[in-house]
């Protein structure tokens, strides 16, 4: 199971797991955007830790990779509140503007490697932020995310007591508003 999902309000909307932080991991959320906001983006963040949030619901600390329908995708970390790029806005031939994507972040050690749609996109080594959450958002709540399926493959650092997260899926339902919900157990 995906365990205790929290849900954050604001600019960015989004859904986390919250019952254990993962360093190395093969995380993928397969999504799609629809509606009618001209500045939206889905996207996922890992080895977060998305509290305290900024006015916006901007996650205090992680990598976030997100797509638009505009057909391009950036990368993000932010360390207290603090973002730097790691990749603007860039197009994509990967992309599905209009239809379903995976995003895909693959964490080992220093190394991280981005895919979209099973294209890697980009891969970086970075040692800023070595373990975190996972989970996955909306920027503009003018529009609509559908999570169609997330699943996560890692071992969680919690001491240890490390909880394997190989084969946690999650089908969360479709969403409206900008809002993300999650079918009841």
């Amino acid at each position: 199971g995906l365990g205790d999902v929290y849900k954050r309000q604001g600019k960015y909307r989004s859904l986390y797991r919250n019952d254990a932080n993962y360093a190395d991991l093969d995380y993928r959320v397969t999504m799609a955007l629809s509606g009618s906001g001209t500045e939206s983006a889905g996207y996922i963040f890992f080895r977060a830790v998305p509290t305290p949030e900024n006015s916006a619901g901007d996650i205090y600390s992680g990598y976030m990779f997100g797509y638009s329908t505009f057909g391009t995708f950036g990368i993000w970390k932010a360390s207290a509140n603090n973002w730097t790029t790691i990749v603007n806005w860039t197009a994509s031939a990967a992309i599905i503007g209009s239809g379903q994507n995976e995003l895909r972040a693959v964490a080992t050690g220093t190394a991280l490697t981005f895919y979209i749609n099973g294209v890697q996109v980009h891969t970086t080594t970075d040692s800023l932020l070595p373990w975190g959450r996972v989970g996955f958002g909306l920027y503009d709540k003018n529009n609509t995310l559908t999570v169609h399926q997330a699943s996560l493959a890692g071992t969680s650092v919690q001491g240890a007591n490390a909880v394997a997260a190989q084969g946690n899926e999650a089908t969360p339902a479709s969403t409206g508003n900008g809002d993300i919900n999650l079918p009841q157990p």
